[in-house]
């Protein structure tokens, strides 16, 4: 719940087609040295079951390298903090390990709706700050009964009066956040990894999440049509 001034081959088939329905497993180098565009300062407090925060934080998307690609991520964890420049040797979560399923899905759907006002390098930092806080609503909201609940809980957030484009960016969460009670299709998978070396403290870690596109059902067409034809160009290469 976010409320304005409320605080807070064969085998050359198989490895093409794990390429399509696998999370990435392998480990990676993960950097995170700035901020993608803007970000805003908010007020957040949670209360739930692993922990409480009640502060003023900045909100935004992370620049963030992973083994050289760039690369937009987004905060998941509220109860660490950490200092640019950040580098880790991560393994990627599954997108439900750290989260619920519906959870998950969610974050899929945040990003599919809403990708294109987050893209841009120096984007605003409105839509910046509102993707970021409709991703801390999804992954640590949680209802007294411990339902999953966006509408309602123990976390919440207000936009600070004294800071610019702070309220605007409450309120704009808040309307994407209301859109994912509609059934709507996800076209992209949430990846969480977890960064673990920090610049000032080797103790400190951070999760941040990141999104990759889910192949249009006409992609595995092509790519089984392509795979037979190479099936058949080799069997008859095996003839002569």
């Amino acid at each position: 719940m976010i409320k304005n001034n409320k605080f807070r081959g064969l085998a050359a088939a198989a490895a093409v087609a794990a390429l399509f329905t696998a999370q990435p497993a392998a480990a990676a180098t993960v950097t995170i040295d700035g901020w993608w565009g803007g970000a805003a300062a908010v007020g957040i407090v949670n209360t739930g079951t692993g922990g409480s925060v009640n502060e003023n934080v900045y909100a935004g998307g992370f620049n963030t390298f992973i083994n050289g690609n760039s690369i937009q991520s987004f905060c998941v964890d509220i109860f660490n903090s950490f200092e640019f420049i950040a580098t880790s040797t991560s393994t990627p979560s599954s997108q439900t390990s750290l989260v619920s399923a519906q959870a998950a899905e969610d974050l899929g759907r945040l990003y599919t709706n809403h990708h294109n006002e987050i893209a841009a390098h120096g984007n605003n930092s409105v839509n910046e700050a509102a993707f970021q806080l409709a991703v801390w609503e999804i992954v640590n909201e949680q209802a007294p009964d411990l339902t999953y609940d966006l509408g309602g809980g123990t976390f919440l957030a207000n936009g600070l009066t004294n800071w610019a484009n702070s309220v605007a960016s409450v309120s704009l969460a808040q309307t994407w956040l209301t859109e994912l009670s509609f059934t709507s299709p996800s076209a992209y998978n949430a990846t969480i990894w977890t960064v673990q070396s920090m610049s000032t403290d080797t103790g400190w870690a951070q999760d941040v999440v990141t999104f990759t596109s889910v192949p249009e059902p006409e992609t595995y067409a092509m790519m089984l049509v392509g795979l037979g034809l190479l099936g058949f160009s080799a069997r008859r290469k095996s003839q002569f």
